[in-house]
């Protein structure tokens, strides 16, 4: 079958896919709900609770991402048979913990995007311009393997490339 960029049609619609489906439940919209509460005041009330802010929203932001993937995974389990597409066993432990890993990594940067909220009274060109950011060059939109070698070498030293290519 012809490839591009190294990758074939099917492995090309199997990536697309797959960061799609993270997409989908991996970003719990922390930026956005920390914002809000900082706008609404809500914030100062949890900051003299005993349970520590960034541990409040990281629980609030997990439970959140595990809901959504209840009803998300199915639908993407029902694609990879459709497609005739398969995990191997032995890849799905790693496959697990790289997207925790993933999920930790977009948390901590949704929550520094979110204590901007403390200084901006708007957050939302900051907040839709990490999301696009992190989209685009995280390979969620495009496959990394589509950028120029110099830009994945740059790429890979980033944060943004480990999100939806693993």
């Amino acid at each position: 079958s012809p490839t591009h960029a190294g990758m074939s049609f099917r492995s090309a619609v199997l990536h697309v896919t797959v960061a799609q489906t993270l997409l989908a439940f991996l970003p719990a919209g922390t930026d956005w709900r920390l914002a809000r509460e900082i706008r609404s005041g809500e914030v100062a009330t949890q900051l003299i609770q005993p349970m520590s802010l960034p541990l409040r929203q990281f629980a609030i932001s997990f439970g959140r991402a595990l809901a959504q993937a209840v009803y998300i995974l199915p639908a993407f389990a029902a694609f990879l048979w459709w497609f005739d597409l398969s995990l191997t066993p032995k890849t799905i432990p790693l496959a697990l913990a790289s997207v925790g890993l993933s999920f930790v990594l977009l948390f901590c940067i949704d929550f520094v995007v979110a204590l901007a909220g403390f200084i901006a009274t708007d957050l939302w060109g900051i907040t839709a311009s990490k999301d696009a950011l992190v989209m685009f060059l995280g390979g969620a939109l495009i496959p990394m393997a589509f950028f120029p070698a110099a830009f994945q070498a740059v790429l890979s030293w980033l944060p943004f490339g480990h999100f939806f290519n693993t």
